[in-house]
């Protein structure tokens, strides 16, 4: 099916899971082989990440999720482990070592760590992070498509038999294995979202929710204010890809958190999270067997391969979205 221009998508990602979503759609719009002209496809893409992870490390203001997409579109990432720059060095972790009490649980490598010197800098002098992520994206070489959710630090606290602690904490240093109780999405009240989220959320055809971690990386992002309102008023096609297949996630405790949130373990619990508004969940066939339940919810469910290992195959997923019937109509998502 061809579409003859460009449809505006808005994509809501979180880390690994949500980065490799995010490369395929941002291949078809800017890549070599893109579908478009470059001059046609221009702002028709914006990617939003989830804010909820960053923290101060060292002093430095550090973006996990925002970074590991950045990387991912620049094809610089570290495949093998999700996260960081192929062939990073630690010499400055091991040099911190030997200090005590150094926080070197969290693994930031020699590259990685300039590229949060240069953010933390440029944030100093007075710019947004939205402004900073411009010019990092236009560094990378990149359309400048990707953006934080917020301007606003936003962190997520995760309260768990050791009190509450930030997100990078559970996580990395205590590797997920505390129960996690709740899940707090802190000053989200006085925060603002990206200045460009709710007018491209108005005007989206088509809104993705990426395979991430629906408690850490999509609900913190859709707690800013006036974003769920936008996106229930919206008239974009709204669709969710699952980040689980057959009881597995794709990467982190996500079946863990979902457990401990009293939320089935499987791609229905991840659904529930995003009803009423989402009207389309795309699910691996293996996972077949849980057709009745979402469709009992109202979901419409499109069953197709969500592996996503492979350079072609997230073009293929992103593309396999940008052509769904919008459900409320019998064409395709609109190309205006």
């Amino acid at each position: 099916m061809e579409l003859t221009n460009p449809p505006r998508v808005v994509l809501l990602a979180g880390g690994v899971g949500g980065a490799k979503l995010s490369q395929g759609f941002y291949e078809l719009y800017y890549g070599p082989q893109a579908l478009w002209p470059r001059e046609k496809a221009q702002d028709r893409l914006q990617i939003f990440v989830n804010v909820g992870d960053d923290w101060e490390w060292m002093g430095l203001k550090v973006c996990p999720d925002w970074d590991t997409n950045l990387y991912t579109l620049a094809q610089v990432n570290n495949k093998e482990q999700g996260w960081g720059l192929e062939g990073d060095t630690f010499k400055v972790l091991e040099a911190l070592s030997q200090f005590p009490q150094a926080p070197t649980w969290f693994q930031m490598g020699d590259r990685d760590l300039a590229l949060s010197l240069q953010r933390s800098a440029w944030l100093q002098e007075g710019l947004s992070l939205s402004q900073v992520a411009r010019r990092l994206a236009e560094l990378f070489q990149l359309v400048p498509c990707l953006h934080p959710a917020s301007d606003s630090p936003t962190p997520t606290w995760i309260d768990t038999e050791r009190g509450l602690l930030p997100f990078q904490e559970y996580l990395v240093r205590y590797k997920a294995k505390l129960r996690a109780y709740s899940f707090q999405y802190r000053q989200v009240e006085g925060a603002r979202p990206h200045p460009q989220l709710l007018e491209a959320l108005a005007q989206a055809q088509l809104l993705v929710i990426a395979p991430s971690n629906p408690l850490v990386s999509i609900l913190p992002i859709l707690a800013l204010p006036g974003v769920r309102d936008q996106i229930e008023a919206s008239a974009a096609h709204k669709v969710a890809v699952s980040p689980v297949v057959r009881n597995k996630a794709f990467k982190g405790p996500l079946l863990k958190m979902l457990h401990e949130a009293g939320r089935l373990p499987d791609a229905t619990g991840v659904a529930r999270y995003y009803r009423p508004w989402l009207e389309t969940f795309c699910l691996d066939p293996s996972d077949s067997d849980l057709e009745p339940a979402l469709s009992a919810s109202g979901l419409k469910t499109y069953w197709t391969s969500v592996d996503l290992k492979t350079l072609a195959q997230r073009r293929q997923l992103a593309f396999s979205i940008l052509t769904l019937p919008h459900p409320r109509s019998a064409t395709p998502c609109p190309a205006n």
